[in-house]
């Protein structure tokens, strides 16, 4: 039996026949919009019809290295894609994704650091590298049976040192698997227990991901660093639905399965919504032979069937209905209530009116239209003034907290008693001290940064968000509402029909997509816009600290002024103590304004993005709105038979246009039926 033959990819193909023909109705809607010259329908659909033609399910694995995270990977997939790492990899997410051909793509970080060491890079890597004079890389191919010489820290290499001089960002590995094929892609996460870097390269990834499969080891479960993960960089940044996977259970004798499964309920329970449902016990490397060696037994035995179910249902019925749900929801209003309720008829009314009457007209609105650009200028220079006033607030919140940081670093170095002991102290021992005190100060300020995201910078941010929301809505409300107006006066096509909620008219943008617009207000958009945001300002934050920390050394000098004043072990301690607070207070206090810039920009720039949308969505009304009666007047000026004519290209274009909105009707139905 061919290991095709044991296969999930049967789970995801109903799903996957759906997305296509979603995106076949997109594709005939902006086909059939085409002659009319609307851009804003245009804009809207196509940017639909790009994300949904490319978009998968992205299941994000994490876990500690040594847990079998390749090996679970590969069995998941069915056959041996990604190497079973033997030494811990640097901080690069393998992205592993549909491909007619395998193949491995390296990308570069965007900006190098200063700490990166070439003599570490591959020769061939360097040559791409230095052809782009180190800025910028372009992506470059790589074999894949090299895939360990880029991402695999050398043997007696620190690792924090490896990740802070590696150049690599990600690696994408394509393969032709029936599974991929159909729309899932798998992310592969540096090990948990790697270095802190892994907060900022995990959870940024995180924010992308559809399901998180958070792997454990069945004869090492719940450490320490995997509990904190979860407490702290999954509940509390909102990831609340992760499948636990504990894997190796087949090595547990069967007396003891029993009290490991209710161990793991103990330890997790209270991280997953799933319920029983969040929880499997799997033999990942059993799974694996068994779909290479089609052993149907040993597959159902290894306890993978009932994730791969379980999981394609989360996905497929769960997410999947969102992701298809809402861009078909979006066909349907800008087909039925924008061009069949308003566009078709207004114009049909306009190729009915004398070519004098309509010039007379459009004369008549020239004036209210170039009101509404000088409102929309103001509106701009307002709003932007608005976002350096929040940027304010927030950067005193960021300020004081950075100051607190400063206050606490001496508490938590006091509390912490390293291993190693001073009795009889050396170099060697002063600095391992020092680095372990640095280490646990580390932790606590990644600690206390979350409870500061979550008790001053997410109220904050909400509030900000509200408020430059509601006025958002209020004066974009008022600038479609003299656009209808205007419209309609044109025409004399008078209709109190269905009407586009304000944010639904602005655009189907990525700042944009996270609630349904049909039934949100202000409130909605802002809480889920200020989540988003505390999320990236936060993970700005914690990094920023983090770094600085990272890089913390005792310096020589007071290393040997230690050894020299020397009077017993508990003197000693505290000495070092003292002058790791000092030292780290120092560090924190020159970066001081770096952080604090790097976490307010965050903000800042998400702002920035959402001004543009908007001030955009209403340029590109008026300007369609003069195109559409300019049209109209060209038509008239050539003569009643070309205005017949378009009357006649219009009659069609709606009927186009029903046809699509009913199969959409159909489509939305199949998939909340």
């Amino acid at each position: 039996m061919h290991s095709t033959q044991i296969s999930n990819a049967e789970n995801y193909a109903p799903y996957k026949a759906k997305q296509d023909k979603l995106n076949e109705l997109l594709r005939r809607a902006c086909d059939a919009l085409a002659p009319l010259g609307v851009e804003h329908f245009s804009k809207s659909l196509e940017s639909l019809r790009a994300k949904t033609e490319n978009d998968s399910f992205k299941i994000q694995i994490v876990g500690n290295f040594k847990n079998g995270k390749s090996t679970f990977i590969n069995s998941f997939l069915g056959e041996e894609i990604l190497p079973a790492y033997a030494l811990p990899c640097t901080a690069v997410i393998n992205e592993v994704k549909y491909g007619t051909e395998k193949r491995a793509v390296l990308h570069f970080r965007e900006q190098l650091d200063e700490d990166t060491r070439v003599s570490d890079i591959p020769e061939r890597a360097l040559k791409h590298m230095q052809a782009y004079d180190m800025v910028n890389v372009p992506p470059m191919d790589i074999p894949y049976d090299e895939i360990e010489d880029y991402v695999v820290i050398p043997i007696g290499k620190d690792q924090k040192e490896a990740i802070k001089e590696s150049p690599y960002k990600k690696v994408e590995l394509f393969w032709p698997l029936e599974l991929l094929k159909n729309g899932v892609e798998i992310i592969d996460s540096p090990g948990l227990n790697e270095a802190e870097s892994r907060t900022k390269v995990t959870t940024e990834y995180l924010t992308q991901a559809d399901a998180i499969i958070f792997l454990l080891r069945s004869d090492a479960l719940c450490s320490k660093d995997e509990m904190d993960f979860v407490e702290y960089n999954l509940r509390e940044n909102g990831f609340d639905s992760p499948f636990f996977v504990v894997n190796r259970f087949d090595i547990i004798p069967k007396r003891q399965r029993q009290g490991i499964k209710d161990y793991a309920h103990m330890k997790l329970d209270g991280y997953t919504k799933l319920g029983d449902d969040g929880f499997f016990f799997v033999s990942a490397l059993n799974a694996l032979d068994a779909k290479i060696d089609g052993d149907e037994q040993l597959y159902i035995e290894s306890g993978m069937p009932q994730l791969e179910k379980k999981l394609s249902l989360f996905l497929t019925q769960g997410k999947g209905v969102v992701k298809l749900s809402q861009p078909a929801r979006e066909i349907k209003r800008v087909l039925s209530t924008e061009a069949l309720g308003k566009l078709i008829p207004e114009r049909t009314a306009m190729l009915e009116a004398s070519l004098d009457d309509m010039k007379k007209r459009c004369e008549e609105v020239k004036p209210r239209l170039e009101n509404l650009r000088k409102r929309n200028k103001a509106f701009r220079d307002r709003l932007k003034l608005q976002i350096e006033m929040a940027m304010r607030e927030v950067r005193d919140s960021v300020k004081e907290n950075v100051s607190g940081l400063s206050r606490q670093i001496p508490e938590w170095a006091d509390e912490f008693k390293p291993d190693i002991s001073l009795r009889i102290p050396t170099k060697e021992k002063i600095k391992r001290a020092s680095r372990e005190i640095a280490e646990h100060v580390s932790s606590c300020a990644e600690k206390a940064q979350i409870e500061w995201k979550n008790k001053e910078l997410i109220p904050l941010a909400q509030k900000k968000s509200e408020e430059i929301f509601s006025s958002i809505e209020y004066d974009v409300q008022l600038f479609f509402a003299e656009l209808d107006s205007i419209n309609r006066d044109v025409s004399r096509k008078y209709s109190d029909g269905i009407k586009s909620e304000v944010w639904e008219r602005v655009g189907n943008t990525e700042l944009t997509q996270t609630v349904n617009y049909a039934h949100a207000d202000s409130r909605d958009i802002s809480k889920e816009f200020a989540n988003t945001i505390a999320l990236s300002a936060s993970s700005s934050a914690i990094m920023s600290i983090i770094e600085m920390f990272d890089s913390f050394t005792l310096g020589n000098v007071l290393i040997a002024e230690l050894i020299k004043n020397f009077k017993n072990a508990d003197a000693a301690l505290k000495d070092v103590r003292k002058g790791v607070s000092t030292e780290m207070i120092r560090q924190l206090n020159a970066q001081k304004e770096y952080a604090v810039d790097a976490t307010v920009r965050s903000s800042e720039v998400k702002f920035e993005q959402l001004a543009t949308t908007v001030i955009q969505s209403v340029e590109v009304e008026i300007k369609d709105a003069k195109a559409q009666m300019q049209s109209v007047i060209d038509d008239l000026e050539k003569g009643r038979e070309s205005a017949a004519e378009k009357k006649l290209a219009l009659e069609k274009c709606e009927k186009q246009l029903k046809q699509i909105v009913g199969e959409t009707d159909e489509f939305i139905y199949s998939l909340l039926g």
